[in-house]
């Protein structure tokens, strides 16, 4: 038997009045008649080929025509369901006539909003949600558990009278119901997998959740013959059951047990109410008025102007170039409706005259016009079986784009409802149950308060209004009526514990970017309860999931990302100060600690969207004994113990500030010199020969490279562990930092001095890099990594010109990260040259730019050209390889040009530096604690300054001091820097770690002196202020060479 496949929404209908948006002034119906099924009355013909008006005069407004196989429904504003047609199985619900309307007098104390008719059955739905089902139950698609042949009255199904349904659908012997929280319910025949449930059973005899649907925004639904689809609120669409004719879409003709998401209909916007399916094909409405179809098409149901069948959906050409507002589909054919001709067209099977056109057994495999209906306003058209009808309106057209979704979804409405509530005003209880489902369903959340462009959900596109949702919780949370605000809590919490780890879809994914809005985040009392569990349940996504997540991450607004980072940081500190935690505690910490660490990740591989200092918990080092902490660590990784499964602190460096890091570092540092010292008195005892517990590098100032670099040739692995000693020869002076300090400026400013030819400069950045084309072997650049080395395991800040991404190839060499924003660093004219030439979209690329996959050289005063990739130079650059291009230049200045000096200055690097504590840094981190910054903090200078031998902060030279340092410019200050400390930049940690004193001597003749070993400045008694300023800046100026005070 043929039969319809309505959706009916029951949510058709305003909400705020309680009436349907339209009513119509007359039917139409035309096609199969022969079991009164058109409501003509008692006409002999068995075969309608013109629409004809059905003969109905109720006393209330007709809104809607639910037609069937065999029979039809008709519904008023009333609410009043009507009937006509077969009543075989007693699916007119009544006894009495066939061929016209009469009421279903079972459900007439009950308001019906929807209504849909199957082969041989029919369900109803009232305004609270209750569903009705009668007629033929053969496969159990009525529900009632029963298993019995027919009913002939309308009963309520009762396993469903817990919830609200918005929307059912018939198939041939099969049901389907969504519910207000977005839950789809199938019951009936299975044999083709089309309730979606698997295939355990032929029949299901009562609705059963559609589990694999969880948490999906589910809008609409619709039945087929024994297929079954839904579309989600942001238009994908998923299918399951029969495909033998390729009806559900998915480029096969293999059945489905489960759902299963038509790919290509994704991006096209498919509307809510849009899907409508026939036996054996589907049609699709669009956002913008296109129609797709696919499926059987051995009558032209299709409309592509054949009878082939079609697997994907494809556009119906025939209607392009218009807006289609309405569609319907019958057992094999299909009706679309264009307001801006007003003409309804048909195409498909028209054996019975469902097209229309005024003669049988002539199929039209194009859409064609509907004859009869000239000068008449159609309000809303619908098909079923072998039959067509249209209503005739007095106002516009309805427009299935505008059906709302069938899920319940928190709105401006609602909201602004809940925000007018004074104390006084009682609370509306419908209003609390509606906001008890849509904050309990992760269907309904994740349908809610879109943006405009919600539709094509993908990685790149959430939909999600993040500011919408902001305010949204804030007038919750403000609400006089705190029942409101814990309602909304507690079933968010609950709606959390339903979060799958490989949910269907990503618009599931959306409660992830909106909950951590609630201002019960930024509450640490919640930690246990709602930050742990949220980390836990986002850390445990799958695949795409999971990859999708990272993305939504990255796009989603710094401020959310910031507020989240706030949040789990405030929620882990309490747990950070127990002293002895329980197991379970440990366990809470490390999850949240983990998402931190997660977040810090992403963050960092996408280019620090927000600052990697936001990570930072200075609390840490005082409830921790990070020195401990790490060597703890250390010793355990290198029995080879399993430290990622284990509570490490040091598996969170991303909360280390630059305090905390550099006491990891020196505790790395002094536990890797101590063993080398250890080493060198055991070696002293055994061999009885002298050992020098230190690296003593003597050096003069007229040769200090050569003189360098042949004494780190002489020295091992563990002589580089050893603390490090400089002697300048003919100099008095023990080296206790400050010697040290001079040594490194000196020996940088030769090594850099262009005589060498070892790294490039460029003038435009005033950056250097190394130079490929060098007369010096690879072995100095090694030796050059063993002094960079050096001067970070001896904490000594040496002001080396080279760009960061020299730290992010030391960190973690890898073509991939690579950027323009790397090269800008060199060659800023360079990079904006490239970017140029990727953001250029004319067709004359080639004849503007004149490019060949080559790059321009100096080797030795010769300019080259270097093929980028084999046959370069005779490859031209255009429009479609130009983003290849720029990859292979930017990996070739930064990598491949310089691959051998780099790798030896690297291994040079980590001969002195274990990689193990350079796990600890960020790029930007590893270059601070290298050069130093420049965030002075001048007035924190003088804050903390200590004063020794009768000076204090108030004597009358100290208050001299201050005052003339404020006076100077930021220039002699930095000398000042340099003077006192060896250094004009300031360490990693920044000024707090700078401490300097002040000492008084009486000798007014002298001249200030400066112990850079120990930041203390002699600072004579001088008398008046401008002796003092004098003195002072002649002594700045003074920076090199050592001898005895």
């Amino acid at each position: 038997m043929i039969t319809v496949f309505t959706l009916v929404n029951s949510r058709w209908r305003d909400t705020l009045s309680g009436e349907f948006p339209g009513h119509f002034l007359a039917m139409f119906s035309w096609g199969g008649a022969s079991n009164g099924e058109l409501g003509l009355g008692g006409l002999e013909d068995a075969h309608i080929a013109t629409p004809s008006r059905v003969p109905f005069t109720p006393t209330a407004k007709v809104v809607l025509v639910a037609p069937g196989g065999r029979h039809s429904l008709m519904l008023t504003d009333k609410g009043e369901l009507y009937s006509c047609g077969s009543n075989d199985f007693g699916q007119l619900g009544r006894d009495g006539g066939q061929t016209r309307f009469e009421a279903v007098g079972g459900l007439a104390q009950y308001t019906v909003t929807g209504a849909v008719c199957g082969a041989n059955h029919s369900l109803a739905v009232d305004q609270w949600g209750s569903v009705f089902s009668w007629g033929s139950d053969e496969s159990g698609q009525l529900g009632h558990n029963q298993g019995s042949t027919t009913l002939r009255v309308p009963r309520l199904i009762k396993s469903l009278g817990t919830m609200k349904v918005t929307a059912v659908a018939a198939g041939l012997y099969h049901s389907a119901a969504l519910t207000a929280g977005g839950q789809l319910y199938t019951w009936g025949a299975n044999a083709k997998g089309q309730l979606g449930l698997g295939r355990d059973t032929d029949m299901v005899f009562s609705p059963t959740l559609v589990e694999s649907l969880a948490s999906v925004p589910l809008a609409g639904v619709a039945c087929g013959g024994n297929h079954t689809l839904v579309v989600t609120r942001s238009g994908a669409v998923f299918a399951w059951g029969s495909n033998n004719h390729g009806q559900l879409g998915l480029g096969d003709l293999t059945d489905r047990m489960w759902p299963t998401q038509v790919s290509t209909l994704r991006n096209l916007r498919v509307v809510p109410g849009g899907v409508k399916a026939g036996l054996e094909h589907t049609v699709a409405l669009t956002e913008e008025g296109g129609v797709f179809s696919w499926g059987s098409s051995r009558c032209g149901q299709l409309g592509h102007g054949n009878t082939n069948k079609e697997t994907l959906p494809r556009k119906v050409l025939e209607l392009m170039g218009t807006t289609v507002s309405q569609v319907a589909t019958g057992d094999r054919h299909t009706l679309a409706f264009v307001p801006s001709r007003g003409k309804l067209y048909g195409f498909g099977v028209g054996g019975s005259g469902q097209l229309g056109r005024g003669e049988l057994n002539q199929n039209s495999p194009l859409p064609q016009i509907v004859g009869g209906l000239v000068g008449e306003q159609i309000g809303s058209i619908a098909a079923g079986g072998n039959t067509s009808w249209c209503c005739v309106s007095p106002s516009p057209s309805r427009d299935m784009r505008d059906q709302p979704p069938a899920l319940s979804l928190l709105t401006p409405a609602l909201l602004e409802q809940i925000s007018n509530y004074s104390p006084e005003d009682l609370m509306n209880q419908d209003l609390l149950e509606q906001l008890e489902v849509i904050t309990s369903s992760l269907s309904c959340i994740n349908g809610s308060l879109l943006t405009k462009d919600h539709f094509c959900c993908k990685a790149s596109n959430p939909g999600v209004d993040l500011t919408a949702w902001s305010k949204a919780f804030s007038i919750i949370t403000s609400s006089s009526h705190s029942s409101i605000s814990s309602m909304v809590l507690s079933g968010m919490l609950q709606a959390m514990q339903k979060l799958k780890e490989s949910p269907p879809d990503m618009e599931t994914l959306r409660f992830y970017l909106t909950f951590p809005l609630h201002p019960a985040f930024a509450d640490p009392v919640n930690a246990k309860e709602l930050h742990f569990v949220f980390a836990e349940k986002c850390l445990g996504l799958k695949g795409a999931a999971w990859k999708c997540m990272e993305k939504w991450i990255i796009f989603s607004p710094t401020s959310w990302m910031d507020k989240l980072i706030t949040n789990y940081k405030a929620a882990a500190l309490p747990f950070l100060q127990l002293k002895t935690p329980t197991p379970n505690e440990t366990h809470i910490l490390q999850i949240l600690l983990l998402f931190l660490r997660v977040l810090s990740r992403i963050n960092s591989e996408n280019g620090y969207p927000v600052s990697y200092e936001s990570f930072y918990i200075p609390e840490v080092g005082k409830f921790h004994d990070l020195s401990t902490s790490y060597v703890t660590w250390w010793v355990d990784v290198q029995k080879g113990v399993d430290v990622s499964s284990g509570f490490y602190i040091c598996n969170y460096p991303f909360m280390f500030d630059p305090s905390a890091k550099e006491t990891i570092l020196k505790t790395d540092q002094a536990f890797s010199q101590h063993q080398a010292q250890k080493n060198a008195v055991l070696q002293m005892i055994l061999s009885g020969q002298a050992t020098i517990p230190y690296l003593m590098l003597i050096v003069s100032r007229t040769n200090i490279v050569q003189e360098t670099i042949t004494q780190l040739q002489m020295a091992n692995t563990a002589d580089l562990k050893k603390p490090l000693r400089v002697k300048f020869e003919d100099e008095e002076a023990e080296d206790a930092g400050g010697v040290t300090k001079e040594f490194f400026m000196l020996l940088i400013k030769e090594i850099l001095n262009p005589d060498y030819g070892m790294f490039k400069e460029y003038d435009e950045s005033n950056m250097i890099w190394f130079n490929p084309n060098t007369f010096e072997d690879n072995s100095y650049y090694f030796l050059i990594g063993i002094l960079y080395g050096l001067a970070i395991y001896n904490f000594t800040i040496i002001n080396v010109p080279f760009p960061l991404i020299l730290y992010k190839k030391l960190l973690n060499d890898s073509l991939a990260d690579y950027s323009l924003t790397d090269l800008a660093q060199l060659s800023p004219t360079t990079a904006k040259s490239l970017q140029q030439l990727l953001d250029y979209k004319d067709k004359d690329l080639e004849e503007v730019f004149s490019l060949t996959f080559t790059i321009s050289e100096n080797s030795f005063g010769n300019v080259v050209e270097v093929p980028l990739k084999t046959g370069g130079d005779d490859i031209a650059v255009t429009s479609d390889n130009k983003n290849e291009y720029v990859k292979l230049y930017i990996e070739y200045v930064l990598s491949k040009s310089c691959e051998a000096q780099f790798d030896a200055f690297k291994k040079g690097f980590l001969k002195v530096v274990s990689s193990r504590v350079l796990q600890l840094f960020h790029p930007q981190e590893l270059m601070a604690l290298v050069v130093g910054n420049e965030n002075y903090d001048w007035e924190l200078l003088e804050e903390l300054c200590e004063y020794k031998e009768g000076y204090t902060k108030d004597h009358e030279t100290i208050v001299y001091f201050w005052e003339v340092f404020r006076e100077l410019s930021d220039e002699n200050k930095r000398k000042f820097l340099l003077f006192l400390t060896g250094s004009d930049r300031i360490p990693i940690a920044g000024m707090t770690s700078l401490k300097i004193a002040i000492q008084m001597t009486k000798d007014t003749n002298f001249l200030p002196v400066a112990h850079t070993c120990f930041n203390l400045l002699d600072l004579p008694d001088y008398g008046t202020k401008e002796k003092l300023r004098y003195k002072l800046l002649q002594a700045i100026q003074c920076t090199k060479g050592f001898g005895l005070v």
